[in-house]
């Protein structure tokens, strides 16, 4: 019972150790307004304003008020989401809130990770470490600043207590006679696993990584996988998943592309193949390397198998299932989890570039892969400090090294964060980092006009977009507000109709339902 204590008493100083480190990092994140789609899912979505709506959290969804229906328009079903604007707009609709509210949901997590590491690992430096990774790693700024990826910190909390509770399970299944069903913990796991689904698509490959466990942690057989008792199991988890795109699929009317796979028109299977390694050996030298730090980088569909980039993308990849398998044949298992945990949450951003939207290349899709890196390094760490224990000074050495890194993290997360404080500060700094981010270009184009007044302005973004992207899918806005411009500051109503035409014809072949827009203020001049 002491020692029981003990160690509750540890665990609470080290959570509190994580709220403190959060507040360090992030606590600048609180001056911070809304930002870009925050004023579309929040701000502006009556739909999380009161509590009269709250059937809408589950059959509605975050984009629906503002572009009128869900069917056929939205890609992203989550409840999870909806239901924390919900509850925080009625205590206060100011950002300063939503973004407390991120860093509270962010040091739960930090905190769940820890739990989950160590019942998987049962060494606390191991456990501490990997969690500490994860909270200071600058890739993960972009998740715990922006308020519209709430969805993603959720995510991650519930996920680490399903797996946790999922440890537990296996841990006491000698005792439970061949009924899974008679443990709570199972029973929780599911439960969590369900919650994380609700947060975000990617939860759906978290039993790729139960699999994992059972097979590496747990020790069994590949065969046994296929047997009736871990069917059972294995099936909750795949009932709970049906259950789930059921009800995605009745809100959004579908799979759910909505118009995210316009951006780039079709990909072939070269397309896909050249994408698969490319951003993967891009996405793995992110989470070593993540600077610049930058909200929207650039893709292009390519084929050219023979090309410098893809040769060393190959490579890359190779090495690292070299790796993987490697670690896995001398049962170094946890560094082979690391790896695996990586891959296994990329995945779904690899194999669902019709899905991603034009941002197929960005941050946030690094949180939840963050976590294996966080544990890859951490084995790391531990080894060498067993390794120059030897070697006077070498261990004051590595803790110095390690101090360094945390005290860069931390001035490039403040510095990250200051740039997520209001639109015209995130416009400018992307586009100053990424030229050709077109759909950055434009919302800056809007902003001048709607924000600053600067009509002027705004028509020399849209015209670039035009000069860079003349066949940018999402161009119909681009002309509509070039017609705009033409009727209400030049009055040219010939050249304002030549862009309302172009407007409308590019919505027809893009099939946008933007194009109603164009089509309304063509009405206007021949009613």
């Amino acid at each position: 019972m002491k020692l029981l204590f003990q160690n509750l008493n540890k665990t609470y100083v080290v959570f509190a150790a994580f709220a403190f480190l959060v507040a360090v990092f992030y606590g600048n994140t609180l001056r911070n307004g809304f930002i870009y789609d925050d004023h579309q899912q929040v701000e502006q979505n009556i739909y999380v304003h009161s509590l009269r709506y709250l059937p809408k959290v589950f059959t509605g969804c975050a984009w629906e008020y503002s572009l009128g229906q869900c069917k056929d328009r939205v890609a992203y079903w989550r409840p999870m989401q909806a239901f924390s604007y919900l509850l925080t707009y009625q205590l206060s609709s100011a950002p300063f809130l939503f973004h407390l509210v991120n860093l509270l949901y962010f040091t739960a997590a930090v905190s769940a990770l820890f739990v989950f590491a160590r019942a998987l690992s049962g060494n606390f430096w191991f456990s501490f470490l990997s969690a500490l990774i994860f909270l200071v790693h600058p890739v993960n700024s972009e998740v715990v600043n922006w308020v519209a990826t709430t969805s993603d910190i959720l995510m991650v909390a519930f996920l680490f207590l399903s797996l946790t509770f999922y440890l537990k399970h296996r841990k006491a299944e000698e005792f439970l006679a061949g009924n899974i069903f008679r443990d709570k913990n199972f029973l929780i796991s599911v439960a969590f696993y369900f919650l994380a689904l609700l947060s975000k698509e990617p939860a759906a490959f978290m039993v790729g990584i139960v699999i994992f466990l059972d097979i590496f942690f747990f020790k069994k057989s590949f065969g046994s996988v296929f047997r009736f008792d871990s069917l059972k199991r294995y099936g909750a988890f795949v009932a709970v998943f049906l259950g789930y795109f059921a009800m995605r699929v009745a809100v959004l009317g579908g799979f759910g592309l909505g118009e995210a796979g316009n951006y780039y028109g079709e990909f072939s299977l070269a397309n896909r193949v050249y994408a698969f390694f490319t951003l993967f050996a891009a996405y793995l030298e992110k989470l070593v390397w993540p600077f610049p730090l930058m909200f929207f980088n650039f893709f292009e569909k390519k084929d050219n198998f023979v090309s410098l980039e893809f040769v060393v993308a190959f490579l890359v990849t190779l090495a690292f299932f070299a790796a993987l398998f490697l670690l896995i044949k001398k049962k170094s298992f946890m560094a082979a989890f690391s790896l695996f945990w990586i891959f296994n949450f990329l995945a779904i951003v690899l194999t669902s570039l019709d899905s991603l939207g034009e941002n197929i290349f960005t941050e946030r899709y690094l949180f939840l892969s963050s976590v294996g890196f966080a544990f890859l390094v951490s084995s790391l760490l531990l080894y060498l400090w067993r390794a120059v224990s030897p070697i006077r000074f070498a261990r004051a050495a590595v803790v110095a090294a390690v101090l360094i890194l945390l005290l860069g993290s931390w001035q490039a997360v403040l510095a990250r964060s200051a740039v997520w404080h209001d639109d015209e500060v995130f416009y400018k700094d992307t586009l100053s980092k990424n030229p050709r981010a077109d759909t950055i270009r434009f919302n800056w184009g809007v902003y001048l006009r709607v924000n600053k007044g600067d009509f002027e302005g705004a028509r020399r973004e849209f015209l670039e977009i035009l000069e860079r992207s003349p066949n940018r899918s999402n161009n119909t806005m681009v002309y509509l507000h070039l017609g705009d411009y033409e009727r209400e500051i030049t009055g040219n109503t010939e050249k304002s109709l030549e862009y309302y035409r172009l407007s409308a014809e590019f919505g027809e072949k893009d099939s946008d339902w933007k194009a109603h827009f164009a089509y309304d203020r063509l009405g206007s001049y021949y009613a």
